[in-house]
């Protein structure tokens, strides 16, 4: 089977939704229950998940909290695949962990939940990056990335870094360039955080979609996840959900 990431190992940097505190910009100002932010995630990791199975020859879920990463591998439908824990610390020190139990020495790219549908076609350009780079970055609007891609082990990138600040693309960037690496910018794409995010993330299914006879094909991840946002509307108590 032909894989759009190459040989490029897929880590998916997992928060389980079930352990709360999950999407709280959502929850920010009371529009948006706790209990819809949580499903919501889920929905969009689940999404992310199955689209880097089909996208990368191998597949990394490293799960927090740590021992979640079984359960989650079976409420997100993904099959079997590795799963690993990210351990304790900020984001650059469970990147770093989770970097050298996937491999010192083969082209890594990592991925979060927020930024669930990435087009194909940003994701295979970085295998070709990555052959002209040392370090590939792909930012969003809010100053993160949605992918870290690097074609071996580069811990000097992670440090130093304001990790949740509208700073981290640019510092990441800073780290790779003052350690001598070629870096290379991939496409802005993306994020969700914010209820503004989740209505431009509706938006864009619905076009994605638009012209599909009858229900969404649930078999793809994509459409999945468009008749899945329907079911999110904001409110400010918790109410009954079918979605599991």
């Amino acid at each position: 089977m032909s894989h759009i990431l190459g040989d490029v190992t897929a880590v998916l940097m997992a928060k389980d939704p079930a352990a709360g505190g999950s999407k709280t910009r959502l929850t920010a100002d009371g529009t948006w229950s706790a209990f819809d932010a949580r499903s919501l995630a889920e929905v969009m990791l689940r999404c992310t998940a199955l689209r880097l199975r089909d996208a990368a020859a191998r597949l990394v879920l490293a799960v927090t909290p740590d021992g979640a990463g079984e359960r989650l591998a079976d409420r997100l439908g993904v099959g079997p695949v590795e799963v690993l824990d990210q351990g304790a610390g900020d984001l650059g020190r469970r990147l770093d962990r989770a970097w050298q139990r996937v491999g010192i020495d083969r082209p890594v790219a990592f991925f979060g939940g927020d930024s669930p549908d990435v087009p194909a076609e940003l994701l295979a350009q970085i295998p070709r990056a990555l052959e002209r780079c040392d370090v590939a970055v792909g930012p969003t609007g809010d100053g993160g990335y949605w992918t870290l891609a690097a074609a071996r082990y580069r811990p000097e990138v992670l440090v130093d870094v304001d990790w949740g600040s509208a700073r981290v693309y640019d510092q990441t960037c800073r780290n790779a360039t003052a350690a001598g690496l070629v870096v290379e910018t991939l496409p802005v794409w993306h994020d969700v955080d914010h209820p503004a995010d989740v209505d431009a993330l509706r938006r864009r299914m619905r076009a994605a979609v638009h012209g599909t006879q009858g229900r969404p094909n649930e078999t793809d991840p994509l459409q999945w996840m468009a008749g899945q946002l329907d079911r999110f509307r904001p409110s400010s108590a918790p109410r009954e959900s079918t979605h599991s």
